[in-house]
């Protein structure tokens, strides 16, 4: 009834999602952004990388959702974006404060970063911002890529207003800021070219000559 208070506390919710994070983008994202381009290449010398033919899959573009790392990237993504809907749920009994809507924002930044690496990857997607539950409908209909959009949008709007320019300590390196949110607001702004968007969110990274 009276969890979390404290800074440390707070962070004990939200760490599990970096690292939900961590463990995925440097390495699944960059098999499927990478590999599916000219930019790299995997090759199979002898019997060793040919894991089943998923890397030639993806620089042939003959991939299906059987593919290995097509299946990862899904289930990772969809995996953090339930985590951040679940710890979202777990702040609803909190009491208002700047640690909680901080948190709050930190939690709609990451979110919003898994939806944007969704889209990117598979367009238009399921949107689903509440936790699933034993009486949730699991045939989650697919959303337009405007709608998703709307919601990376608005996510990313409300936590830039809230995010720190930067974490006091050095050991908070790495925690979502407002830059990050402002990041990924202007390549939302690329996609739907809204070049003032683009250029306002950028401006306002590169002038607080925080980064």
């Amino acid at each position: 009834a009276v969890y979390p208070q404290t800074e440390e506390q707070y962070q004990s919710l939200v760490g599990p999602l970096y690292v939900s994070l961590r463990g995925h983008y440097p390495l699944t994202f960059w098999f499927t952004q990478e590999l599916s381009t000219d930019e790299s290449i995997l090759p199979a010398f002898g019997g060793n990388w040919y894991d089943g033919n998923k890397y030639h899959e993806l620089h042939t573009h003959e991939w299906t959702k059987d593919n290995a790392w097509i299946n990862t990237e899904w289930s990772d993504v969809t995996g953090l974006i339930g985590l951040c809907n679940q710890t979202l749920y777990l702040f609803k009994s909190m009491a208002d404060g700047d640690q909680k809507n901080t948190s709050l924002a930190e939690i709609r930044t990451i979110r919003a970063y898994a939806y944007w690496e969704m889209m990117d990857n598979f367009g238009g997607v399921p949107l689903v911002t509440e936790e699933l539950n034993a009486s949730s409908k699991l045939d989650v209909p697919r959303n337009t890529a405007e709608e998703v959009r709307k919601q990376i949008t608005a996510d990313l709007t409300e936590a830039a207003a809230v995010l720190p320019v930067a974490w006091s300590s050095t050991s908070d390196l790495g925690r979502a800021t407002k830059g990050a949110a402002l990041a990924y607001l202007a390549k939302v702004y690329l996609w739907e070219k809204n070049w003032p968007g683009v250029i306002t969110a950028s401006e306002d990274i590169i002038n607080s000559k925080a980064y």
